[in-house]
C-alpha cells in the first residue's frame, strides 16, 4: 500500500505540473484559461486513457478470476491516472468561471478516486474499471468540441466536414460506450455472481456497482439534454441580389383603360 501512495503522490505531482503548463497555454484564449487548459490537457489524456482500458479489458475479460481479481500493468497505470486526475481536477475547477454543476462533478471526481483508489488497493475489479473507462473514448470527441468553444478562432478555420465528422463519432461513441455498455456491465456482474461462488468485499460487491449505476444515469441525463454541435468555420453568405426597381405604371383613361399615346416616337 505505501508503494502504491508513493506512486500517487508522484502522480499527483506530475498531473499539478501539466495542468499548470496547460493553464498557461490557454491563457492566449479570449475567454476562460482554466477551460481552455482542461481541454489542451484531454488532447493526450483521453487518448491514453482510452488505449489503456481497451488493452487491460481485452486481456482480463477471458477469465473469471482475471475479471474479479486480475490486473495488468495497463489497469495499474489506469487507475493511477484516473485517481491522480481526479484529486487535481477537483481543485482546478473553482478555477473556473462557471460554476454551474461544480457540485455534481466534484461528487464524480470523489466518487471516481475512491472506486479506482480501492482497486489499486485491494487489486479487486480492475477489469470492471478497466471496462468502464472505456467510457472516456466519447471524452476525445467531447474535447474537440470542448476545444473549437474555448479557440474560436481556430474553429473557424476548421473545414465544415471535420466538425460533423466530430460530431457523429461523438455521437455513436457516447452511445456505444456510455448508454450501452455500462448495463452490459452490470449485467455481465450479475451474471458471473450467479453462475460461480465468490466473497466479494464492500466494494467489489456494492460499491463498484453502484458507481457504475451513477455513472450511467449521469451519462442519460446528459443524452437526454442533446448535444451540441462543433464549431465550425461558418459557411460564407450569399449575396442577395438588389431587388429590381418597381415598374413604371401605365397611364389610363378616366374608365381604367391604357390611354395610348398621341406623339410618335423620333
Amino acid at each position: 500500500m505505501d508503494a502504491i501512495l508513493s506512486d500517487l503522490a508522484y502522480w499527483c505531482g506530475a498531473m499539478a505540473l501539466a495542468y499548470a503548463a496547460c493553464y498557461a497555454a490557454g491563457r492566449r484564449c479570449a475567454g476562460c484559461p482554466a477551460y481552455a487548459g482542461d481541454c489542451i490537457f484531454g488532447i493526450l489524456y483521453y487518448p491514453a486513457l482510452v488505449y489503456l482500458a481497451f488493452d487491460s479489458t481485452y486481456s482480463l475479460g477471458g477469465d473469471v478470476d482475471a475479471r474479479w481479481s486480475g490486473t495488468t500493468p495497463s489497469s495499474e497505470l489506469l487507475g493511477r491516472l484516473l485517481v491522480s486526475r481526479m484529486l487535481v481536477h477537483a481543485p482546478y475547477l473553482f478555477l473556473k468561471r462557471d460554476p454551474t454543476y461544480r457540485g455534481l462533478y466534484l461528487f464524480h471526481h470523489a466518487l471516481v478516486a475512491v472506486n479506482y483508489g480501492a482497486g489499486l488497493v485491494l487489486a479487486k475489479s480492475q477489469f470492471w474499471g478497466s471496462a468502464a473507462a472505456l467510457c472516456e473514448a466519447s471524452n476525445v470527441f467531447l474535447n474537440f468540441q470542448e476545444l473549437a468553444n474555448a479557440f474560436p478562432d481556430t474553429a473557424e478555420a476548421t473545414p465544415t466536414w471535420a466538425g460533423r465528422l466530430n460530431d457523429r463519432c461523438f455521437f455513436w461513441s457516447y452511445v456505444v460506450f456510455r448508454l450501452v455498455l455500462f448495463p452490459l456491465l452490470l449485467a455481465g456482474q450479475v451474471r458471473d455472481r450467479l453462475s460461480f461462488s465468490m466473497n466479494l468485499g464492500f466494494c467489489e460487491g456494492a460499491l463498484f456497482p453502484a458507481s457504475i449505476v451513477f455513472v450511467f444515469c449521469l451519462s442519460l441525463k446528459w443524452a437526454l439534454a442533446g448535444p451540441k454541435p462543433t464549431p465550425t468555420k461558418k459557411p460564407k453568405a450569399t449575396p442577395k441580389k438588389p431587388k429590381a426597381a418597381p415598374a413604371t405604371p401605365k397611364k389610363t383613361d378616366g374608365g381604367g383603360g391604357v390611354r395610348r399615346s398621341s406623339r410618335k416616337s423620333t
